[in-house]
């Protein structure tokens, strides 16, 4: 079996911690054939005639090698495009000309500050800090403080919409070929 190493089929973070994190450490793998395999890691590398090498990561058994069904195939590339979605929400939202973060905190946050914004208590201008804390920017009224929200939920939208789309396709893909072929490259 010719095995191809993980790195030349990963092209994003995300794929890489789909392909590694998940279910204690297996990690999944295409073969030559194109076929997909799942490796568990061998945490005994002293019987070195017992395993398949991997390109410099680590080591694998052999015989624990076993093929995918078209459903876990499926299943690992969900939590690929989950995990780039996240990833993509993590990198914030613009308004402004700049980058606001879009943490689970922040959004806490500013659906808060949009809840209240015509509340007298809330005093004008806000001072938002970007996502790398090193700028802010001044809301200077109710109004502007709703565009920004609007344009946070906006962001966080298509970014799901985006991954949504992409599981869509996936989970109505009829074989393990049409599923490879379903590229990620928001």
């Amino acid at each position: 079996m010719v095995v191809k190493g993980l790195i030349t089929n990963v092209s994003t973070d995300a794929e890489l911690k789909a392909l590694t994190g998940m279910l204690n450490n297996e990690i999944v793998y295409h073969s030559g054939a194109s076929s997909v395999f799942m490796y568990y890691q061998n945490d005994r590398q002293t019987d070195l005639l017992d395993v398949v090498p991997n390109l410099g990561a680590g080591v694998w058994k052999k015989e624990r090698i076993k093929a995918l069904t078209l459903e876990e195939y499926k299943a690992a590339r969900y939590v690929e495009i989950d995990e780039r979605t996240g990833e993509l929400i993590l990198q914030g939202f613009s308004y402004g000309g700049k980058v606001f973060s879009l943490s689970q905190n922040a959004q806490i946050n500013i659906l808060g500050l949009n809840q209240t914004r015509n509340d007298p208590a809330l005093t004008y201008p806000i001072i938002y800090n970007t996502i790398d804390d090193l700028d802010n920017y001044s809301i200077v009224s109710p109004e502007e403080l709703h565009t920004m929200y609007l344009t946070a939920l906006g962001t966080k939208k298509a970014v799901v919409d985006s991954g949504s789309n992409l599981k869509e396709a996936i989970r109505t893909a009829a074989s393990e070929a049409e599923v490879e072929q379903i590229i990620d490259n928001r």
